[in-house]
């Protein structure tokens, strides 16, 4: 299966330079170990802009169709015997170039994942950070005392630990959103979720209290426009700023995680809260171009195995990656994806990872890169 991409920009800095593999021979799917065995079809898709580009122009579609980079590399993990190919091309390349590409990249080329810029060929690659990440050494990142954080999955695992670092160090006014409707008086009726959301409200706000901050908690879909302009035009309305957005917001299909138990309707769930979530999170703090605006990622949007069952989750996350590389490009030098493993295991074994500590240190870490 080839997934054909175009772009005419330049190629996004994860990618780097990679000449194809001289000894393979041109159009002959046997003679790499790589290539797809007798049983496997070779298919092309229609070519769409998939491809994260520094220097592209705001209205380049290789935003909009990233999720196709994290579907195509999921497909082998859970489609046994299928081997996927994620080429992307210049949008002029001319048809008889490009296939001749595709039959070069499955008889000699060992990635997965690969651009052409003209005649250069450009593979994606994963390095080790350089320096500390533990909070002991001294890193620190752009907090403001006093300021103003907006985080969505408010009450969740991710969203807790950031509330109480942000609390309990800079003394921060945090607006916490979610689904989860709560009682004013933090009192909830129903499920144990709900109920233990709103005691996880109630020691927030016993720890702003104490630390001089505030927390506030507005429930919402911020995958809904309607929803994040109300949501906005409160932060406005009660503090004229915002100087963090923290999206920790997303859902994974757990019961549906073969590929062929996944629906429209389960996918486009899936999807939501990071894509529309991300993009309307990114069009409404563009009055204030906050110095944080962090999407939390997952390790499953790079790598095949660990997405396996999880398609449209690792496609919603190669969206935020993509997303953050957009946004910098534009100028918003707060803007990160966070990659993690396993984050969600908050909400459930603190003791995972080295608890949450481990994974907020590694945020503030990132922020300094």
């Amino acid at each position: 299966l080839a997934v054909l991409t175009t772009d005419s920009q330049p190629i996004d800095p994860p990618l780097i330079d990679a000449p194809l593999d001289p000894s393979a021979s041109k159009g002959s799917s046997s003679s790499s170990p790589s290539a797809p065995d007798a049983s496997t079809s070779t298919v092309a898709a229609s070519p769409l802009g998939a491809s994260t580009a520094s220097g592209a122009s705001s209205a380049s579609p290789v935003l909009e169709h990233s999720t196709l980079l994290g579907l195509a590399l999921v497909l082998p993990s859970e489609l046994k015997g299928l081997t996927v190919r994620s080429i992307d091309v210049d949008a002029g390349e001319p048809t008889d170039r490009l296939i001749e590409r595709m039959l070069q990249e499955f008889a000699g080329g060992a990635a997965a994942e690969v651009a052409y810029r003209g005649e250069r060929r450009f593979v994606r690659t994963v390095e080790p950070a350089s320096g500390p990440i533990a909070a002991e050494s001294g890193v620190s990142a752009p907090w403001i005392a006093g300021g103003v954080y907006l985080i969505t999955g408010g009450l969740g695992g991710i969203g807790q630990e950031l509330s109480r670092r942000l609390l309990r160090d800079y003394s921060a006014r945090v607006v916490l959103v979610g689904r989860t409707a709560l009682a004013a008086d933090h009192s909830v009726e129903g499920d144990s979720d709900s109920s233990s959301k709103a005691r996880a409200l109630a020691e927030l706000s016993g720890l702003a209290e104490a630390s001089g901050g505030s927390v506030e908690y507005l429930s919402g879909d911020v995958g809904e426009r309607e929803d994040v302009a109300r949501i906005f035009g409160w932060i406005a309305s009660k503090y004229g700023r915002l100087d963090g957005v923290l999206h920790a917001a997303g859902v994974i299909d757990s019961e549906r995680l073969a590929l062929r138990a996944k629906t429209a309707g389960s996918t486009a769930a899936v999807l939501k809260p990071k894509v529309a979530g991300g993009r309307l999170l990114a069009e409404f703090s563009e009055a204030y171009r906050p110095g944080v605006f962090v999407l939390f990622s997952s390790i499953a949007s790079l790598s095949g195995p660990l997405g396996a069952g999880e398609s449209d989750y690792a496609s919603a996350c190669r969206w935020q990656n993509h997303l953050a590389w957009e946004l910098r490009r534009r100028g918003w030098k707060g803007a990160r994806a966070v990659l993690l493993s396993e984050w969600g295991e908050v909400d459930r074994k603190s003791t995972r990872l080295n608890s949450s500590h481990q994974i907020i240190s590694y945020a503030v870490f990132c922020l300094k890169k």
